[in-house]
């Protein structure tokens, strides 16, 4: 039998472009979908055209750059619906200029955004993906996070940024990984990776063998 509950999508941001279409063409489609948006007065077309068509979809307010605002904006969405089965990551923008006349704010501003907003939203909603066995999140990137472009030097490397953390996700999410074993003395392993409490503490122990050895 078909799942009489609708499945419950979150847009990181649908103030306008892909991320408005995409809220619309899902909840089109039967999903639940939570429309974020940083600044809710710019909702007023999404919020037209979902009463128009009687859309089941709601504005939440939701800035990618705060963990206050992710935090508050995805605790909405569990305290209503209680799950979160798909998330599309797609706020971004591009820092035009090259390298040398790029300052560290400008440069330190547009991977806040671009690619620590991405982190923040993923994190946020991966405890209860997991637990209802649900993993579906879309990092939307560009063609700059696989080619580089001159005047776009720092908006080049956060989008391969969030290519290398899309495909390393997948690994990590999904049963089975790929053994790394190029530098390991150059790698860090972060303090709550290190808690036998991770939920992933099996495949880190499993690439970090040789550092527990180093240190047991």
């Amino acid at each position: 039998m078909l799942s009489l509950i609708p499945k419950v999508a979150l847009v990181s941001d649908s103030s306008a472009g892909i991320g408005h279409e995409t809220a619309l063409v899902l909840s089109r489609n039967g999903y639940y979908t939570y429309a974020g948006i940083r600044d809710v007065t710019l909702s007023r077309e999404l919020s037209r055209v979902a009463k128009e068509e009687k859309l089941p979809l709601r504005i939440v307010q939701l800035d990618v750059n705060s963990d206050s605002s992710v935090n508050l904006g995805v605790k909405t969405v569990l305290r209503e619906q209680n799950r979160v089965d798909l998330l599309v990551n797609n706020l971004g923008y591009i820092l035009l200029g090259c390298f040398e006349d790029i300052s560290m704010d400008e440069m330190k501003a547009q991977f806040e955004t671009n690619f620590y907003g991405t982190v923040r939203t993923a994190q946020a909603v991966l405890p209860v993906m997991r637990k209802h066995r649900s993993r579906i999140i879309i990092n939307v990137s560009s063609i700059a996070g696989t080619i580089g472009f001159p005047v776009s030097s720092v908006f080049v490397s956060s989008q391969f940024a969030v290519e290398g953390l899309s495909e390393s996700m997948r690994f990590e999410l999904e049963a089975g990984m790929v053994r790394i074993t190029n530098f390991p003395n150059s790698m860090v392993i972060a303090n709550n990776a290190k808690k036998s409490s991770s939920p992933y503490s099996k495949i880190t122990r499993k690439l970090t063998d040789w550092q527990y050895r180093t240190n047991d």
